[in-house]
This record gives C-alpha cells, sequence and structure tokens, in this order.
C-alpha cells in the first residue's frame, strides 16, 4: 500500500484528506497568517511591487536611452536603488512564503 507510511505518521490518509497536527494548525501563527493583517500586507507588497517594477522598468528605459544618445558615460545597466528595492521585495515575499508553509504544513502544499 502506498500510503501506508502516510498512515503511520499522520492516522489515515485519502484524497486531500491529510490531517495536519493540531500544534501547527491551531497555532499562533496559524491564526496570524490567516489573519485579515497578514493578508492586507500581503496585498498591499503585492500592488507595492507592481508599482516598483513599472517605474524601475522607466527608470532603467531611460537610463539605457540616455547611455545610447552619449548624455551617459557610466556603464552601469541602473541605479543601485532599484537592486536593493527588488532585495526588499525578494526577502518579503520569502518572509511570507515561509510563514504560510510553517502555518499550514502539508496542506500548504495539498490545499
Amino acid at each position: 500500500d502506498i500510503h501506508a507510511p502516510f498512515r503511520q505518521l499522520h492516522g489515515s490518509v485519502g484524497p486531500m484528506k491529510i490531517r495536519v497536527p493540531n500544534a501547527i494548525q491551531g497555532g499562533l501563527l496559524s491564526r496570524f497568517v490567516d489573519s485579515t493583517l497578514f493578508r492586507l500586507f500581503a496585498m498591499i507588497t503585492i500592488l507595492l511591487n507592481g508599482l516598483f517594477l513599472a517605474v524601475a522598468a522607466d527608470t532603467q528605459v531611460r537610463h539605457a536611452l540616455s547611455q545610447y544618445e552619449g548624455h551617459l558615460t557610466v556603464d552601469k545597466a541602473s541605479p543601485p536603488w532599484i537592486e536593493r528595492t527588488r532585495l526588499v521585495f525578494f526577502g518579503l515575499f520569502v518572509t511570507e512564503i515561509l510563514f504560510r508553509m510553517m502555518a499550514h504544513g502539508l496542506s500548504f502544499w495539498l490545499g
């Protein structure tokens, strides 16, 4: 039986019926991740990242055009603040996904 090892760990296993341990399922992190505040923070972060991507693309195109036209002699692809801001958003998104994975365990992956 393919599900035997999982039955030993989690009790019963069936289609989409994997039980998550109660300590994780109803814990403080789980309640925080499922809170309106956390969801609002994630949504605002996504919107701000979209706005940042538009500004960064515009800045990089203007920078490339200035280099092409000879107004800029510096050989940099983009200003340093763009890379720093990208790293901040990357860190926020990685933190969000890690919190969700820790809070929901297997149900995060299996729906």
